[in-house]
């Protein structure tokens, strides 16, 4: 070490390192198009590929890629729809048109439900967790990872309103989920005015336990031909969580608001879920509600393919 300090002091006159100048990549016509041509070639390439394999820096990659409005697009993921999937995602979208014609609003009366789970090994994001002081206070947080729990929950949308949450003991099977609809859902529903029950529509998906014949029966009694799902007056398609409110919107926004802090217990975490859906405003449900309407029609437009769409 001192014999370099001393080579260069007698070099440069300074004890300062050397300054390090990193030769400028080329950025000409011929680099320009060949990026642009690599972009061609690749979509899915990334600028260190490109630095690699053209001779131009990442960031020089970057500027010509931007400089001809090219974006770095995210990949989406959808649910795989094959066989008759797309025949049945049209003829719903065609029923529910209808519904519209006669009535713009009729989706409002339609109780959309669902049910999901919540486990203790969400990802945390440290870095919103702050402590300040003086000194380090050797911050710990306890995490039961190696004892793994979950949160089953029901939840439903009706207009502008969340229904629940409803939390579920242990996985649900078809005689728990009946008499959730004989002795739970009623009470549930008791925030809902009555002459607006009397033309309620319920819809579910294809979870097993919801087409079991006693739960088929109970329905049929309970709403009289008014529910959407499988086996029932109106055939609810399989792999269709691109139409529910609850898909697309609800477990979104409980998973972020849960996830902010790790719960520590089971209870822990149901008060998250309960605080997390009674800080949701009625105008953002609404606005998944319009959402719906509108995926029905981008829906048709792709003849029951994917769309791309928005909340």
């Amino acid at each position: 070490m001192f014999g370099r300090l001393t080579s260069r002091l007698c070099e440069t006159g300074s004890l300062n390192p050397r300054p390090r100048h990193r030769p400028r990549t080329r950025t000409d016509e011929r680099a320009e198009v060949a990026v642009l041509a690599t972009i061609a070639v690749n979509p899915q390439i990334s600028t260190r590929q490109i630095e690699r394999e053209v001779g131009v820096s990442k960031s020089s990659a970057q500027r010509i890629l931007k400089r001809h409005k090219f974006h770095p697009y995210h990949v989406h993921l959808h649910q795989d729809l094959h066989g008759n999937d797309f025949r049945n995602r049209v003829t719903f979208c065609r029923w529910a048109q209808q519904k519209l014609l006669t009535n713009p609003n009729f989706f409002a009366d339609v109780l959309f439900t669902d049910e999901a789970s919540f486990s203790n090994k969400g990802i945390a994001n440290m870095r919103n967790m702050h402590y300040w002081s003086a000194d380090n206070p050797k911050w710990l947080c306890q995490v039961g990872h190696q004892r793994p729990w979950k949160v089953y929950v029901w939840c439903g949308i009706i207009g502008d309103t969340i229904i629940g949450p409803f939390f579920i003991n242990g996985i649900q099977n078809g005689r728990q989920y009946s008499r959730f609809v004989r002795q739970n859902l009623p009470v549930l529903l008791d925030t809902v005015p009555l002459n607006r029950r009397m033309v309620t529509w319920y819809q579910y998906d294809g979870c097993p336990a919801h087409s079991t014949l006693r739960a088929r029966r109970l329905l049929n009694r309970k709403f009289r031909g008014r529910w959407i799902g499988r086996g029932g007056p109106v055939r609810w398609p399989a792999r269709y969580p691109d139409l529910t409110p609850l898909d697309y919107f609800l477990w979104g926004a409980v998973n972020d608001a849960v996830n902010q802090h790790e719960p520590t217990t089971p209870e822990d975490m149901k008060q998250h879920i309960i605080d997390a859906c009674t800080a949701i405003k009625e105008e953002t449900v609404a606005r998944s509600r319009a959402s719906f309407i509108r995926r029905v029609t981008l829906c048709m437009q792709a003849s029951g393919h994917h769309f791309e769409h928005g909340m």
